[in-house]
C-alpha cells in the first residue's frame, strides 16, 4: 500500500490492521488488508453535527451543543495521529505528502466557503463599526489564524458573535495548526525513540563482548 494514500483520518474512518489473523480474515471476506472500518467514528460524527446544529438554530435541549466541536477535535487527532503512526512505522511517511492531502482536502471547499462569505457578507453587515471588523479579520481565514485573532478581540466592547461572519473558522484554524504541528512532532518522537534503541542494543552488544573476552579471540 503507498503510504501517500492511506485512507485513515477525517476521510474514511479507518485505521491499520495490526493483527495478522484480522487481516487474514479480511481477505477472506474481500476487504483491504490493511484498513479496517470503524462505523462508531461515523455515528460520533453524526452525533456531533446534530448537536453543533441544533445548538446554532436554538433547539431545546441543545444548549451545550457546542460540545460537538470537541467531539470532531478528538475523533481527528485519533485517526491522524494513527495514520502518521502507521505510515512511520511501515518507512512511507512523508511531512509533505501528508501537508499536500491536506491542502487538497481542506482548501477548496474552505475557498468556497471564504469567498461566499465575503460577498454575503458586504449585504448582511448591519452597521459601519461591524463592516470594520469584519474586515479586520478577513486576513487571518487564510492564514488560518482567526483563533488567535478572535481571543484577541474579546472583550467588553466586543461586538456579538452572531455578528461575526467568519467567527466559526476559528474551529478550522486549530484543526490546521493541530496538522502542520503534530506530524513533525510524530516524526521527532519517533526518531529520537528509534535512536534511543539503536545504541541501546549497540551498548547491550559491547557489554556482553566485554564479559566474553573468549569468544571474541576465537573469531
Amino acid at each position: 500500500m503507498d503510504g501517500n494514500n492511506l485512507t485513515f483520518g477525517d476521510e474514511t474512518g479507518r485505521l491499520p490492521m495490526e493483527s495478522e489473523g484480522v487481516a487474514a480474515k479480511s481477505r477472506s471476506v474481500g476487504l483491504d488488508p490493511h484498513t479496517q472500518y470503524l462505523p462508531f467514528v461515523d455515528g460520533l460524527r453524526a452525533v456531533a453535527i446534530l448537536a453543533v446544529v441544533g445548538c446554532h438554530i436554538g433547539l431545546p435541549g441543545f444548549s451545550g451543543g457546542y460540545v460537538g466541536v470537541d467531539v470532531f477535535f478528538v475523533i481527528s487527532g485519533f485517526l491522524i495521529i494513527n495514520q502518521i503512526k502507521d505510515g512511520l512505522e511501515a518507512g512511507r511517511f512523508s511531512i509533505m505528502s501528508f501537508y499536500a492531502r491536506r491542502a487538497l482536502r481542506i482548501l477548496p471547499p474552505f475557498l468556497i466557503m471564504f469567498f461566499t462569505v465575503i460577498v454575503v457578507a458586504a449585504f448582511i453587515i448591519p452597521t459601519p463599526n461591524n463592516a470594520m471588523e469584519f474586515a479586520r479579520s478577513v486576513p487571518f481565514s487564510p492564514l488560518m489564524l482567526t483563533n488567535v485573532f478572535f481571543y484577541l478581540r474579546q472583550g467588553y466592547f466586543d461586538i456579538d458573535a452572531r455578528e461575526k461572519p467568519l467567527l466559526h473558522t476559528w474551529t478550522l484554524s486549530v484543526e490546521e495548526q493541530f496538522y502542520l504541528l503534530i506530524p513533525i512532532l510524530l516524526v521527532l518522537i519517533f526518531h529520537w525513540r528509534n535512536g534511543c534503541g539503536n545504541r541501546h542494543r549497540s551498548g547491550s552488544c559491547v557489554a556482553g563482548r566485554r564479559h566474553h573476552p573468549d569468544r571474541d579471540k576465537s573469531r
